[in-house]
Order: structure tokens, then sequence, then C-alpha cells
């Protein structure tokens, strides 16, 4: 009964295969394994002398507890913790439900920092621009290997965009206050923006990605879901009124009540031509002011990096706030509008968006109907309240969502605490705060794998080659897998720096190779996958003096099945491909990259494949 547009998109991503020939080159003697726990004996790990003159930071009092795959570190109160805990795994068991391929997958590393004091949310997400109005109590980050959602607990209440409000008589009559506006705050609804940007995180392991509207659209939807044990209720009128976070009516509204009457649930008679009252019920909800429309152009124009996403308000104008509105109105038209007539038409257009710029043409095919029609549309979906959304009731008697049982919530460790903080600083942006969590964790003596994987990361980005090589080294050389693509990743690509020192083009031997894939076969095991593993892959084949097989090859031929829509990797297996006898595999490759790219660069290479072919 799940919404068909998630599945119909998505492309799920199977578990990596094991591939006993390449192991056989690799040689793993010739990098001894050790495990975790006697680190130090097997690599000599570097001192900080950074904190010399001045004594560690104070202790922090975190929490910490895990809900299936995700990570929760909190510093708020118990109570908070425990509740939220119960939520979330709620709200997963819904998703599982309703629409399972929304659910992140249990091997994507995420983490989740629950702030409750000290003013932590802020010092996560300062924004280097200066101080701006938040309109939201939520936000994550993320890379191509992990994510946080750091969610608000401290500061109750966000920002909207004033408007005119009216007041509520003894019989339901709706007032209006001409002269009172609101104050431009409301309360933090948190669970309910947690969902939008946990589906806003899901929707972002998407391959290829959707456009940014869509994403946003359907984030919305799912964000204002409710739920009890035995039903599920889906883009109503009345979720649809509080997924674009409308909740009253306005004085222009007013008069219009009586045109309204008995369509949706209006009831109630025009006591006056300059004021007018109406009688709502309960069941229906309004929309409180005409809608401010962005044209097409514009709503598809935000890319994922543009200042008008985020949580705060770039402008005076809330402009972030209304593109947001609009991509939810947009969405539920889609979904849930004109009895279903646009569903089609949505999945075909946010897909073939997801690689190409969108253009007026291709709308128009899609939709019957030109961007300045489709406006209108959107327009009037705002206000008209004549759909019905989803219901899903148990039928059984036996309950849908129920309660998991509440996981363990402990005191985190310093290496819990120091890799977590980090590495949400990390991701916002902030490198000086992440290197500090990571250096005071290890600085209190916590060796943690994952730890190391951290330091040696922000070293590398650092440049500081030698304190990176030495951290990634340990980790390549614990027996214990490390859930960190990336950390085995650049192990691989400083060994290579060091072979290729003095040498323009470098051809490693049979020992080389086998240092150089080995790290990136143990990344390539781990549950979540970097298309980056087998390009690197493919770029110790091609400086190889040892020949590949067919069968080594075919390990990058599975990346390419992962990431179909990553040209430079099918242009590099091409190429491998074509380099070793293998043309007629090599055309396919040659014929899909073609497809996705337009970068001259790559064009060429292609271009000299099909030459040599």
């Amino acid at each position: 009964m799940r919404p068909p547009v998630r599945s119909a998109l998505r492309n799920v991503s199977a578990r990596i295969l094991s591939w006993p020939a390449l192991l056989a080159i690799a040689a793993p003697a010739a990098l001894a394994a050790a495990d975790s726990t006697a680190l130090e004996q097997v690599v000599r790990l570097p001192e900080f002398r950074v904190f010399e003159q001045q004594p560690l930071p104070p202790r922090e009092s975190w929490d910490y507890v895990k809900v299936g795959g995700l990570e929760i570190l909190s510093n708020a109160s118990a109570g908070t913790t425990k509740e939220f805990t119960r939520d979330l795994g709620r709200f997963l068991n819904m998703l599982q439900v309703a629409a399972p391929t929304m659910l992140i997958r249990a091997e994507q590393p995420v983490m989740i920092v629950l702030c409750g004091k000290g003013g932590q949310y802020e010092r996560f997400m300062r924004d280097a621009s200066g101080p701006a109005r938040r309109v939201t109590n939520v936000g994550f980050v993320r890379d191509v290997e992990i994510a946080s959602i750091i969610v608000d607990y401290e500061n109750k209440t966000v920002n909207v965009p004033g408007a005119d409000v009216l007041s509520t008589g003894p019989n339901g009559e709706l007032r209006p206050l001409a002269a009172t506006t609101l104050a431009g705050d409301r309360p933090a609804r948190t669970m309910a923006e947690f969902s939008r940007q946990y589906v806003l995180l899901s929707l972002s392991e998407m391959k290829p990605r959707l456009p940014a509207w869509a994403a946003e659209g359907l984030a919305a939807v799912y964000g204002a879901i409710e739920y009890g044990d035995k039903w599920i209720e889906i883009g109503s009128p009345r979720l649809f009124a509080r997924q674009i976070e409308e909740r009253i009516v306005t004085p222009d509204i007013v008069p219009e009540l009586t045109a309204l009457q008995n369509r949706a649930g209006w009831g109630g008679t025009q006591a006056s031509e300059e004021y007018g009252t109406g009688v709502m019920p309960a069941t229906v909800y309004a929309i409180e002011r005409a809608m401010a429309l962005l044209s097409m152009e514009q709503l598809f124009a935000v890319g994922y990096d543009s200042p008008v996403r985020g949580g705060t308000a770039p402008d005076g104008a809330f402009a972030g706030y209304q593109w947001r509105q609009q991509c939810a109105a947009f969405v539920h038209l889609c979904l849930y509008g004109a009895n279903g007539k646009f569903r089609s038409a949505f999945i075909k257009f946010a897909s073939q968006t997801s690689t190409e710029p969108p253009t007026d043409a291709f709308f128009k095919e899609c939709f019957g109907l030109d961007y300045g029609a489709m406006a209108l549309r959107i327009r009037a979906h705002w206000t008209d309240l004549n759909f019905k959304g989803l219901r899903i009731e148990a039928t059984d008697g036996k309950s849908l969502v129920g309660s998991s049982a509440q996981p363990v919530i402990r005191p985190a460790t310093d290496a819990e605490i120091g890799r977590i903080k980090g590495e949400t600083f990390r991701l916002t942006g902030q490198e000086e705060p992440a290197r500090r969590e990571f250096v005071t964790a290890y600085l209190r003596g916590e060796r943690d794998l994952q730890l190391l994987a951290s330091l040696g990361l922000m070293a590398r980005q650092r440049r500081d080659e030698t304190r990176a090589y030495t951290y990634l080294e340990a980790v390549g050389a614990a027996a214990e897998p490390v859930p960190r693509p990336r950390a085995y990743l650049e192990l691989a690509r400083m060994r290579a720096d060091a072979m290729q020192k003095g040498a323009d083009l470098p051809r490693y031997n049979r020992e080389a190779v086998a240092a150089l894939l080995t790290p990136l076969f143990r990344a390539q095991r781990l549950p979540q996958q970097l298309s980056l593993i087998y390009r690197e892959i493919a770029k110790v084949w091609a400086h190889s003096a040892v020949p590949p097989d067919r069968e080594h090859l075919a390990a990058i031929e599975h990346g390419a099945r992962l990431f179909p829509y990553d040209a430079e990797l099918a242009t590099e297996l091409a190429e491998l491909l074509a380099a070793h006898g293998h043309r007629a595999d090599a055309q396919h490759y040659v014929n899909r990259a073609l497809k996705l790219t337009r970068d001259s660069g790559l064009r060429a290479r292609l271009q000299k494949v099909l030459g040599e072919n």
C-alpha cells in the first residue's frame, strides 16, 4: 500500500560480493593483522603536545544509545532522551509498514546528536555569515560516507513569517483582528521536523540523487505522517495543512466562506459584507494565506548547495521558507491531488531531471501543462481541500506500529563523545573544533579504531601526512573491520603517493599491487559502499605491470552496477577492458558514459576508446 514514487525512483544497492581471485593476489600476509587492543604494539602511535600549555577541557556529560544502526549522543535530560528513542523506534516501525524503502539502510553510518543544554545546537550549526532567523530546530549534514542529524531540545520555538490572524468566537466562528500579526515565533515540532530530515537523508542515498525540490517535497509529506498502533494516515487535508505549517485563516479568506459552503465540510453563513463570519468544523483545516508563488523555473533552479535550502531564512522575505512550502504543495498535488492524474508524470519528470536539467518542453510532455499553468494549479491546490490522502489500517486486529523494546541508555565513553561530536563539527565545516574533539579523546587514552580512523582522516585533510599515515596504517593493520571505507581508501592513496615519488608513470609490480589492493578490498567488503573505492581499484590496475585477468576486472564491473550513474567509473572500466582485449565489453560502458557526461575530458577519453575499437 505504500506510495509508488519511492520504489519507482530508488535503486537498491546489493551487498558487496567477495572476489577470491582478487584476494589471492592481495597477499594478506603482506600486512599482518593485529587485534585492536594491541595496536600500539603493531604501530607506534604519535604523541600530541598541542595542549602542553593548558589543561584538557573538563569532561562533558553525554549519554549514548543505539537504535538499529543509528548512534545517538545526547546531553538532553534522561526523560527527553528516553522519549526520543521511543518515538524514533515507533517512527521506524511505521516506515517499515508504510514506506520501507524510505528507511535509511541499517549499514549507513548515521549519528544523531540531541542538544539539550549549553547552546550545543548553536555551536554545531554556527553560520559564518552571521545569525539568521531559524525556521527549523533540526538539521542534517553529510558527506559521501557518513551523516549526522542535529536536534535542538534547548530552544522551544522557531521563526515563521508574520501573518494577520483571526480570533475564534464561542460557536467556532472566525473573526478577523486586522491590526494583529503573529510575532514570528511558533512552537518547534521537533519529532515532525526530525522525521522530515530523516527522510531527506534517506533520499540523499538514492543513485542518481533526486532533484532538491522533489526531495524537499517528499520529505515534507512524510514528515507530516500521523499514526497510531493500528492506523497510518498520509497526505490528508488536515496533514497537508500541517505539512505546509499553516493553521489559521486570514481576513481576506473570510468573505469567501459562503462560496465554500458545503464543500470539504465548510458550513455557516456570511453575516457581514465587510468582515463576515464562518464556522469551521474541527476536522477541517484551512490555509493561512494566499500562496506567494515562485516561478517553476525558480523552484527547479534551487540545488542542494543553494543558500535557499537549509534551516535558516536567508533574508527578511523568508525566501527559503517560501521555497519549502511550494515544494511541499507541488509534490503533494502530484501524489494526492487531481485524483492522482499527475502521479506518473511526477515519477517520469523527477527521475529524468535527476541526471539532466529540466525544461518547460519536457515538463509539458510529462504533465500536459506548461510551467505557468502548473503554477496556477499549485496555487489552487493550496486552498482546495477536496482530496483524501491515504489511510492504512490494520485488518487483523493486530498492531501496525507498536512499540519497540526500549534500548539501553548509558553514559557515553570519551571515544564516543570525541568521535561523534568531532565528526559532526567536521561535517558542518568546523575543522578546528572537530580536531580538538578527536585529540581530547585521544589524550584521555582512547584508542578506539573508529576514533583512530577519524584522527587519520582529519590529519589527511590538514595535510599532516605523517600522522595521517600512522593512524590509517593502524586501522589497516587491525583485524577488526572499521566501518569507514574512506580510511582504507586514503591509506591506499597514501601508499600510492609514496610509490609514485620520482616516477611520472609508475608501473606497480606484484607486491605493490597487493599492498594497494589490500585496503581497497577491505573497504569493498564493508556494508556501506563508495564508488571512489572502485575508481581507485581501476587506477591500480591501470598502472599495474601485472596484467589483470578478466575476473579481476569483474570487481570493477560490480562497482559499475552499484553506481550506474558514475561516468568516471564507467570510463575507467571501459579503458581497462579495451586495453586488455575485451573490446566488446568495453563498448557497453563507453555508450553508458557518453550518455551520462558532458565533461569534455571524459568524452575525449571515451572517443579514444571508440577509435581504438
